[in-house]
């Protein structure tokens, strides 16, 4: 009896392992990943021929930085077609910190402060091992007002345009281009800043003073019903002080005419 139930006990250990399937280990030389520099963003796609993660078979991509102790470095993983998750490793080999969604959308946005200087590891994933697709990786440039001259928005206010490439911003955390606004709140508020296009698929940035990202959208009030759409809104508390408002399009080149619109909503006491 007890070499029949090993027996049977065998049997169910193999049709498990079977039912999981085979696992792709990541086998990379640290020498041969891509480093991402401050201000960098590349592109990726993670399929089933990228490595897994053993603990829960999620697919990965890796890529260094290097960074100085002190510094603050933001990484964004955004993608349409998946949950992003970013995971961060100091030259050491211990996890610095992990983040599955940003503040304002499911792309991880991670933001740190290295704890020393050296190479570091970032791991993209997605968030189960049914998450593949499509990504673009980013790190924080070095933290300078934009080169290109802004355009001026009213809060309250909206504008009209058309995308021209001769005065093109350069995008943080994209480095793809786009329209480059400039709005100023005087005191601590909410704002809706909305943008459609009829010829592009909008995407909105906005950044404070300091190049941190306060709020990010692609599509507005996405619902399976209604499924995606053209337009963003990009909605969230500001406290005092200058932002910058980025109008791009996530995956081309913004080419077209456009519409921006900023509402403010006031406290009730």
């Amino acid at each position: 009896m007890p070499r029949l139930m090993l027996f049977l006990l065998a049997v169910l250990l193999s049709s498990a392992a079977l039912a999981q399937g085979r696992l792709n280990p990541p086998n990379y030389y640290l020498s041969q990943l891509t480093e991402l520099k401050p201000g960098d963003a590349v592109n990726g796609a993670l399929s089933e021929a990228s490595g897994q993660n053993f603990k829960d078979g999620s697919y990965l991509d890796l890529y260094v930085l290097y960074g100085e102790e002190g510094e603050d470095v933001t990484l964004v993983a955004a993608s349409l077609e998946f949950d992003t998750y970013l995971s961060l490793y100091d030259p050491n080999g211990w996890l610095v910190a992990a983040v599955d969604d940003g503040v304002y959308s499911s792309d991880a946005e991670l933001s740190v402060t290295l704890p020393q200087t050296g190479r570091y590891l970032i791991v993209v994933s997605g968030y189960s091992d049914y998450d593949l697709g499509r990504y673009t990786l980013s790190r924080s440039a070095a933290r300078q007002a934009p080169e290109t001259e802004a355009l001026a928005l009213d809060v309250p206010g909206a504008y009209s345009g058309t995308f021209n490439e001769s005065t093109a911003a350069t995008v943080p955390y994209l480095a793809s281009l786009g329209v480059l606004f400039v709005m100023e709140v005087t005191e601590t508020t909410h704002i809706d800043v909305r943008a459609s296009a009829a010829e592009f698929d909008t995407f909105l940035i906005i950044t404070n003073e300091n190049g941190d990202i306060v709020v990010e959208n692609d599509d507005e009030n996405y619902s399976e019903a209604s499924g995606w759409n053209t337009n963003s809104r990009a909605f969230a508390e500001y406290e005092p002080g200058v932002y910058y408002v980025y109008l791009t399009s996530l995956y081309s080149t913004p080419l077209g005419d456009y519409s921006l619109s900023v509402r403010r909503f006031a406290a009730i006491d």
